[in-house]
């Protein structure tokens, strides 16, 4: 898990926004409070601000 400030992305993941926005590549906007999770689709989350905090991990998929 890591606090991160510049575009991420993953296969499988977990996101929290700590501070400002951050947009998916399709779009959809989180802001303050407001997380996602995603298992199995490559997603990419960019900051919108530059006071934009995101913690984030990057998750496995174990056979």
């Amino acid at each position: 898990m890591e606090v991160v400030t510049t575009p991420v992305s993953s296969l499988h993941g977990v996101a929290w926004v700590l501070a400002g926005a951050w947009q998916t590549a399709d779009g959809e906007r989180l802001t303050a409070q407001q997380g996602a999770w995603w298992v199995d689709e490559e997603t990419q989350l960019s900051p919108c601000d530059t006071d934009a905090r995101l913690l984030f991990t990057r998750l496995n998929r174990v056979p």
